[in-house]
């Protein structure tokens, strides 16, 4: 190490030290500590299979009054198809909308695509949820053709791969692929 530069010397110690620091911190970091020592905490708020429900029937209330989807999910919460408490989760407080914008202080615990059409196949995803309410859950999913899934995190890929595939073809004005690619479900209850 004498023979290197001062300054080379000086970066390559705090290196040394970093990564010396990250080891004995990265395991205390990562969901594995986290869970063995805090078992029953539950890390993100996301909507229970009744909101779930609830959203997708105000989504088609919504259609069957004007004609069309809502652009937003906001829209049908303005129409009063739908109360703003489904779109957040149960144990929050639901934030207010902006007269200015529009739209809520902060995004609904909700994933819609206003762009999936009522005409498009019905086992592209129009609503889901992308966090889990706890540890072992299932993601929830409201398909186009109004049908209730709750999907493991692998199906739910798949699930969004096809719609994000579907609509991407149509916007593109390509060939849209017509096969019926609906994941497994877990439970449809």
């Amino acid at each position: 190490m004498t023979d290197l530069p001062y300054g080379l010397q000086k970066w390559l110690y705090r290196l040394a030290v970093a990564a010396i620091i990250w080891t004995l911190l990265f395991p205390m970091l990562s969901d594995h500590w986290w869970t063995r020592t805090y078992p029953d905490f539950v890390r993100s708020s996301a909507l229970s299979a009744d909101q779930m429900r609830s959203v997708g029937r105000a989504v088609a209330q919504y259609e069957q009054e004007t004609g069309e989807r809502p652009a937003r999910l906001e829209d049908a919460v303005k129409a009063g198809d739908l109360d703003a408490c489904n779109l957040f989760d149960e144990d929050e407080d639901v934030p207010e909308i902006d007269a200015a914008t529009g739209r809520f202080a902060e995004n609904p615990h909700v994933l819609y695509f206003p762009a999936v059409r009522k005409d498009d196949p019905g086992d592209l995803v129009l609503l889901c949820t992308l966090l889990l309410r706890e540890r072992d859950d299932a993601f929830r999913v409201i398909y186009n053709d109004g049908k209730y899934a709750e999907l493991t995190r692998r199906q739910l890929i798949q699930a969004l791969q096809r719609t994000y595939t579907y609509l991407g073809a149509k916007i593109q004005g390509m060939p849209v692929p017509q096969t019926a690619t609906r994941p497994a479900v877990t439970n449809t209850r």
